[in-house]
């Protein structure tokens, strides 16, 4: 399923019924009011007037929703009220057998809806459009995008509207808002790239390939250009960046801007992304140096990323590191393994005696020589932080 950036203007559109009939007081129409009898903000989809039928038939009604605004589908977070191949809402209820010329002379229920399951292109206070189409069981119409494949096979279709807000980020705000995030991932990497003072060409490659991914989620070929151009950009500028730096200047507090801009616009799960690039990055080279071990601390505090998450990305990490744990003797037990230099000597040694559970446990459990010889290096560190916070 492709996002609707790059489908949305291809489809046919709503039928062109004469304005004539959608005039006339027995002509079939609809609507969405706030259900008052419930408390839980819900919707109720009412529908009166003529059916349109001219013999007994078995009917159905499908329903979806537009922004009035920008004519952009409304989206279902809630699969079973979706399309068939998309996420665009769509719901179809079953009317039976319908007679000759049936008739509803007032509003009838014939759904109801949660608008927490809606998600609309933009967030903010919106005048929706609720669409309803009629049409035979036997002659069903196919949805695409929020559009239907003929209107030969609509018996009757009404439209009408209703204002909503939603609080939460739109579809397309959170396309743009990822795309942001993207650009500025780009930064964050090569600040954990540099940490130990000098870019690896290993390091170099694991940003490349990231952004070559990135690339390839892309289905528009403007789009890939477009991001193409702005992620190597960010890749120049920051390289070059970093390399003004003084000697001994602290690479995390060059990009504190960037975090900023990035956390306003990233999700949980580009923030988790970001990270994992950074780990990557630190992996890359077969070491793990203090300065980007403390880094990684650094990002997943200013990120506001879960610390339990996080410690699992890093073990992850650290087992698998081909080469050895440390670059040199002066990498501290305390930045291999993740030890708050704040803690309390009780808290510490807490921490370090859960710390020697953990990892005691997987040694048993690992199969590769290199995973089980940075096991074993983790169990070393953490026998002498023990001695050492112990005494």
């Amino acid at each position: 399923m492709g996002f609707f950036n790059d489908i949305v203007d291809a489809f046919l559109g709503p039928p062109d019924w004469p304005e004539s009939s959608r005039k006339q007081s027995e002509a079939f129409q609809v609507q969405a009011v706030r259900d008052y009898d419930n408390n839980d903000g819900n919707f109720k989809i009412q529908i009166k007037g003529a059916l349109s039928v001219s013999y007994a038939s078995n009917l159905e009604c499908a329903i979806n929703f537009f922004d009035k605004s920008s004519d952009d589908p409304i989206l279902s977070l809630y699969e079973q009220t979706t399309e068939d191949d998309t996420r665009v809402f769509l719901h179809s209820v079953d009317l039976g057998i319908v007679k000759e010329n049936q008739y509803f002379p007032d509003w009838v229920d014939l759904t109801s809806f949660v608008k927490e399951i809606m998600l609309p292109p933009r967030s903010g206070s919106k005048v929706i459009e609720v669409r309803a189409y009629l049409y035979s069981s036997d002659n069903p119409i196919s949805f695409e995008g929020g559009y239907i494949d003929s209107k030969d096979k609509c018996i009757s279709y009404a439209i009408n509207t209703f204002t909503t807000k939603f609080e939460d980020k739109g579809y397309r705000d959170q396309s743009e808002h990822r795309d942001l995030a993207r650009v500025a991932t780009v930064p964050i990497a090569m600040a954990m790239a540099m940490a130990d003072g000098s870019l690896d060409k290993s390091e170099g490659l694991v940003i490349k390939k990231w952004i070559a991914n990135t690339l390839d989620t892309y289905i528009s070929e403007d789009k890939q250009n477009e991001m193409k151009k702005q992620l190597n950009e960010a890749l120049d500028s920051s390289y070059k960046a970093f390399l003004r730096l003084p000697k001994n200047f602290k690479v995390s507090e060059n990009i504190d801007s960037t975090i900023d801009a990035f956390n306003l616009v990233a999700s949980n799960t580009d923030k988790f992304i970001a990270l994992e690039l950074c780990l990557d990055v630190l992996a890359a080279d077969g070491f793990a140096d203090e300065t980007e071990l403390n880094l990684v601390k650094e990002l997943s505090t200013k990120l506001d990323l879960d610390y339990d998450e996080v410690q699992k990305m890093k073990d992850k990490t650290l087992i698998s590191i081909d080469a050895k744990l440390s670059s040199s003797d002066s990498t501290s037990d305390e930045a291999l393994i993740g030890l708050d230099m704040n803690l309390n000597k009780e808290d510490s040694l807490a921490f370090i005696k859960k710390e020697f559970r953990k990892w005691n446990g997987r040694l048993n459990s690992l199969q590769a020589r290199n995973e089980r010889d940075n096991a074993q290096r983790m169990l070393d560190a953490l026998a002498r932080l023990k001695k050492k916070h112990g005494s």
